[in-house]
């Protein structure tokens, strides 16, 4: 059973849904009246809250926030999310935390940081969205939920990170499982061509290797991985683009990969 709210007009700058019974309540749109002092910076999520709505493939996704950024706190909301951010200025966050639910969500913020806490649903999460050109410079960190291998599949789609090999990694996800995917959003549609790479002494040198390895010769969806200190760092590169774009994350633990169309699946 489902309560449905089909619009919700916002003209606060916090917001609170809570359900405390049973069912479902379902918000199929919510509409921030758009006034700077108004702006939605603040949603917060108890019990089981529907945002938007997802059918299979198909998904409305609920559009809220701000430059400035926005929280999104539904620990407890174990229902379907789906939202697409606005974009976080450098030096703003957009954070959201939720519960055991299916969720999408996109993020269209490349300057600024990210924040995304999800449990053990199959969820897609996308940050850098249709803003290829931007390369992610803020902090994207993505913790996803214990959930079944193979079973409760996430997957992840990101923008490239880097135009030369850095000394960090500005990306990165805990808790990815065997059948998650890593999509690079460059190369959605690239059969993705394997290159080995060997850790270094330390890690911006191994680091260094990656890129070195992924932007050789001319061939566009060039990918990498190894492990370094207990941790994986992936890299792929997006020959086409004007400049070298390349994408590296680091994930939390020791995994193996094998490649499909635009991205790699874990397969430990």
């Amino acid at each position: 059973n489902k309560t449905v709210v089909d619009a919700l007009y916002n003209t606060a700058d916090a917001l609170t849904l809570n359900n405390n019974g049973t069912s479902t309540l379902k918000v199929v749109s919510i509409t921030d009246d758009g006034s700077a002092t108004a702006a939605l910076t603040s949603l917060t999520l108890n019990g089981n809250v529907q945002i938007g709505t997802q059918s299979g493939s198909s998904v409305t996704a609920v559009a809220l926030g701000s430059s400035a950024g926005i929280t999104i706190d539904g620990a407890t909301d174990n229902s379907q999310v789906a939202v697409s951010l606005v974009a976080a200025a450098s030096g703003a966050t957009n954070s959201v935390t939720l519960g055991n639910g299916n969720n999408n969500i996109t993020d269209l913020t490349y300057a600024g940081d990210v924040t995304v806490v999800v449990g053990s649903g199959s969820n897609l999460i996308n940050v850098g969205g249709t803003s290829l050109s931007n390369l992610l410079t803020g902090l994207v960190t993505i913790t996803l939920g214990a959930d079944n291998p193979n079973v409760n599949n996430d997957a992840i789609y990101l923008n490239a990170t880097n135009s030369t090999a850095p000394a960090d990694v500005n990306v990165a996800v805990t808790g990815a499982n065997t059948g998650d995917t890593v999509y690079f959003n460059e190369d959605l549609a690239t059969s993705l061509t394997y290159t080995a790479s060997t850790a270094q002494s330390t890690l911006a040198a191994t680091l260094s290797t990656l890129v070195t390895n992924v932007t050789a010769g001319t061939t566009d969806g060039l990918w990498s991985y190894l492990t370094f200190a207990g941790n994986t760092y992936l890299a792929e590169n997006n020959y086409a683009s004007a400049a070298d774009h390349i994408t590296i994350v680091e994930l939390a633990g020791i995994h193996t990969f094998t490649a499909t169309t635009g991205g790699v699946v874990l397969a430990s």
